[in-house]
């Protein structure tokens, strides 16, 4: 699976569940990420399933491309 920002943890039990083979992601999320920041989902004892995860790629091009988006947002609001 591809995705812009590092899944939270939240997110990273689904993919847990749905048996995803590999995770590529482009931000970092340190506040709320869920893989390699804060809850490390998959590296959890518990976790019966861990899939690959490849972090970075493209991380400054989807960090701009998500302050540009919820910046938009806000301003519609």
């Amino acid at each position: 699976m591809y995705v812009t920002l590092e899944p939270c943890s939240h997110c990273a039990g689904a993919l847990v569940h749905a048996r995803v083979a590999r995770v590529i992601y482009g931000a970092a999320d340190p506040k709320s990420g869920g893989t390699d920041h804060g809850a490390r989902v998959f590296t959890h004892p518990q976790s019966h399933h861990r899939p690959e995860v490849i972090g970075g790629i493209s991380d400054e091009a989807c960090s701009t491309l998500l302050v540009d988006f919820f910046a938009q947002q806000r301003s519609k609001a």
